[in-house]
């Protein structure tokens, strides 16, 4: 081994050392870039998380289309058993026929008041038997419906919750999804990044070792100038 060829090796390993330094930099303005984190030892969570999150959104989406589809069910079901009972009930029909015939009364005595034929008070005498027999077949009909109109209300309101929730979680999802393929270019290069921070490591030991050898080829020199 002689002081030339030290030289030549602390050259080599100085060349490595900064090619090294400056890969590990290069890959961390890379991965700083392309995930948004300046400190990128949370990167491999992150993706995890979102990743967790995800699969979490997509299982309540199957439940909730799920539950969306059975109160849609359930609601036709139960507004068409409330129309059948009210198609066949005869006192609402008999009130309801009562409403149309009142009505044609009121139609017909408006079209003569018009004309000047009635007086007023005999047009509004028809409003009101009009007005009271609408109310007479809407109690009718409630009375019939019983609870129906309040679990209809009920599974309505649970129905706009859930598009609610829909709305949230497919904007949760399109974050998601834009996120995740940059976090996983990222991940790439941290791996690449890992690996290089770890050959810049020995690359370090090397160049040190390297130094240690070549400075060990230096001969200190007497006062008078000549070596010992």
């Amino acid at each position: 081994m002689t002081i030339n060829w030290a030289k030549s090796d602390l050259a080599k390993n100085k060349f490595k050392f900064e090619s090294l330094s400056a890969e590990v930099e290069n890959l961390q303005a890379h991965v700083r870039d392309e995930s948004g984190l300046i400190d990128n030892t949370g990167l491999p969570e992150m993706a995890r998380n979102l990743q967790a999150q995800r699969e979490t959104l997509l299982e309540e989406e199957a439940a909730a289309t799920g539950r969306r589809a059975g109160l849609e069910d359930a609601i036709a079901r139960v507004q068409q058993k409330a129309q059948t009972r009210a198609a066949d009930d005869p006192v609402l029909k008999e009130l309801r026929t009562v409403v149309e015939v009142r009505k044609t009364s009121y139609e017909r005595l408006k079209q003569a008041h018009h004309a000047g034929i009635i007086p007023d008070s005999e047009l509004q005498e028809a409003e009101a038997q009009l007005a009271l027999a609408r109310a007479n077949a809407a109690t009718a009909q409630q009375k019939l419906s019983g609870n129906t109109d309040e679990t209809l209300d009920m599974w309505n309101r649970e129905l706009l919750n859930l598009n609610i929730a829909w709305q949230e979680r497919q904007a949760k999802l399109k974050y998601i999804d834009k996120r995740l393929p940059a976090l996983a270019v990222a991940l790439q290069n941290f791996d690449r990044l890992n690996t290089a921070r770890n050959e810049l490591s020995m690359a370090r030991e090397e160049l040190r070792q390297s130094q240690k050898t070549f400075d060990s080829y230096h001969v200190p020199n007497t006062p008078d100038g000549s070596a010992k």
